[in-house]
């Protein structure tokens, strides 16, 4: 299990067996411990242990040593935040339980965002965005024994403590560090405590690299009142960024470069188009926390669009110019029309003409022409009678006409179609409407390929079903796919050739495609890109030599599995 760690047989009060020494710089042959910074003439020692150890503790929780290609993930968090907004003085420094309950009721952002001064600096967390990058702490818990204390350690991660500092630890270099009985008091100084051996603990201060081992120092146990009283240990994390926010099903435009939006776990729609993450990506949109997944739509003269519900169902909007656009409502108390609030994830097509269902299943239009926005009733009530929708709407532009699928509460696929001057006409396509194909779960995806209209959906037994529009007549397939689907099919076509993607019951996601025939894949897991499992719908989009295939994966992050030219591949964007 370990690495440069001794343990000793027999158990310990934790999960694992008592170690003899523990460094967590030295475990599975990853290095869990960020370089030491300096806190200058600023008594700020208290922030930079504190953000230390969450450091650490996040880092060991996703399993992300330093140098990992992942490390952009856990950005190092602001000790200038948690010292200058959470009552820390530099004459006379900052009390331990203080800087903690700051860290669990506001949380911290990273050091790119409010980066450490020594001296002079006020607190910078103004800006709102702000509020919507922190990582907060479940609270902490007071360690009150050497045992206990080496168990925290070695079972969670680094802990917090305190020691009356000397002039003679000013000089320290190597071995094991107590006081010489003569050199005058500084101050009390807080640290990391991020292992132990046979005679003391090994702590990291904050006095910068240079000092003691690369800015770690071993102190005997007990000496200078260290473990005296407590220590503190961090209990867990209630929220943190920028990994682990993912929520829902991202949405991306077949443009490059690549542009992403996606739903937090706060509601708030990310803009990602760089990586990796920095102070200024990803950027928030403005609104209230949405309800729904993001719709990304470019028009003719690739003007984007990001609509989506807030959690009351009212349709939101933002414009991309330059920038984003402060958000605008086109349903609700300030919106542009007098439609009403939407169920489910409304579905955008062209440039841009906005579809969705209400409550008692009845699907709308809202679509910008004559320079404003006008809605439209299409079925029940004053449109005209079909079958209420128990999915969402799902639109696709094909030979000119414009077809909506949506899955009725039978399971039946209806099709929607727009006749002429906002005249609409519908008709069955499964269960022995236009085809005899089965019932459906969930929502179906309309695909146009090879010059026919084409509807893949999942049925029942998550067999993977075809339902074609040849131009003549209607068709029905059964896809040879071994494993079964639990969520919806997407789909890109790439280079001439039609590629599906769905998510089965273990998180792996399966890519299938027709090159002359069908042929199928394991993307995921141990498949071909071994990218993460998977917990959400994959979304795919394809430009120029790239097919890109973004989900949520099991650690709520927003992951990528795509192919470059040559080969598939993984990372994770946020």
């Amino acid at each position: 299990m370990t690495t440069d760690n001794v343990l000793l047989a027999g158990h310990h009060q934790g999960r694992r067996h008592a170690a003899s020494q523990w460094d967590w710089r030295k475990v599975d042959g990853r290095n869990y411990i960020t370089p030491s910074q300096d806190q200058g003439a600023c008594q700020a020692s208290t922030a930079f242990a504190i953000t230390d150890a969450m450091n650490a503790k996040l880092r060991i929780q996703f399993k992300i040593g330093v140098g990992d290609a992942k490390q952009i993930l856990v950005p190092d968090l602001s000790a200038g935040d948690l010292f200058y907004c959470g009552g820390g003085s530099c004459s006379t420094g900052q009390d331990v339980e203080q800087a903690l309950g700051y860290a669990a009721d506001k949380g911290v952002v990273p050091a790119y965002d409010i980066p450490y001064k020594p001296a002079g600096q006020t607190c910078e967390r103004g800006p709102a965005d702000l509020e919507r990058r922190v990582t907060k702490i479940s609270g902490f818990i007071t360690l009150r024994s050497r045992g206990s204390m080496q168990d925290a350690i070695q079972s969670r991660g680094p802990i917090v403590a305190t020691l009356r500092a000397y002039q003679d630890l000013k000089n320290y270099k190597s071995g094991v560090y107590r006081y010489n009985g003569t050199a005058p008091f500084l101050y009390t100084q807080t640290v990391s405590v991020i292992g132990f051996t046979p005679d003391g603990w090994l702590c990291k201060n904050s006095w910068g690299p240079a000092w003691g081992v690369g800015g770690v120092f071993t102190i005997a146990y007990g000496e200078c009142g260290i473990d005296d009283e407590m220590m503190w240990e961090i209990a867990g994390f209630t929220a943190t960024y920028p990994y682990g926010t993912v929520a829902g099903t991202p949405a991306s435009t077949g443009n490059a470069p690549l542009r992403i939006l996606y739903r937090d776990n706060s509601g708030t729609v990310q803009y990602l188009s760089a990586y990796p993450p920095s102070a200024t990506q990803p950027v928030p949109l403005d609104g209230l926390a949405a309800g729904s997944d993001p719709s990304f739509s470019t028009d003719s003269k690739l003007q984007a669009y990001a609509f989506r519900t807030d959690i009351l169902g009212n349709i939101q909007y933002n414009i991309w110019n330059n920038g984003w656009s402060k958000v605008q409502w086109l349903t609700g108390p300030q919106g542009l029309t007098e439609g009403p609030p939407a169920v489910g994830d409304p579905a955008i097509v062209g440039g841009p003409f906005v579809l969705y269902r209400d409550a008692d299943g009845n699907l709308h239009t809202i679509s910008f022409a004559g320079g404003q926005w006008k809605w439209q009733q299409v079925t029940g009530g004053t449109g005209i009678a079909a079958p209420p929708a128990a999915g969402d709407p799902m639109p696709m532009e094909a030979h000119g006409n414009l077809h909506v699928f949506y899955r009725s509460a039978d399971g039946n696929i209806q099709d929607l179609q727009y006749v002429s001057h906002s005249k609409w006409a519908v008709q069955q396509v499964t269960g022995g409407g236009l085809t005899g194909a089965p019932a459906a779960i969930g929502n179906p995806t309309p695909a146009e390929y090879n010059d026919w209209l084409r509807v893949f959906y999942r049925d029942k037994n998550g067999a993977v079903q075809q339902v074609w529009y040849d131009n003549t007549k209607w068709g029905w397939q059964s896809l040879p796919v071994k494993t079964a689907a639990v969520g919806d099919v997407t789909y890109v076509v790439f280079e001439g050739y039609l590629h599906l993607f769905y998510r089965e019951s273990r998180g792996y996601i399966w890519h299938v495609y027709w090159v002359n025939g069908w042929g199928e894949e394991q993307l995921t897991g141990p498949g071909r890109s071994g990218g993460e499992l998977a917990e959400g719908e994959p979304a795919a989009v394809s430009f120029g030599s790239e097919i890109h295939v973004l989900y949520r994966d099991i650690n709520d992050n927003l992951s990528d599995a795509y192919w470059t030219g040559t080969t598939w591949t993984h990372l994770v964007r946020i």
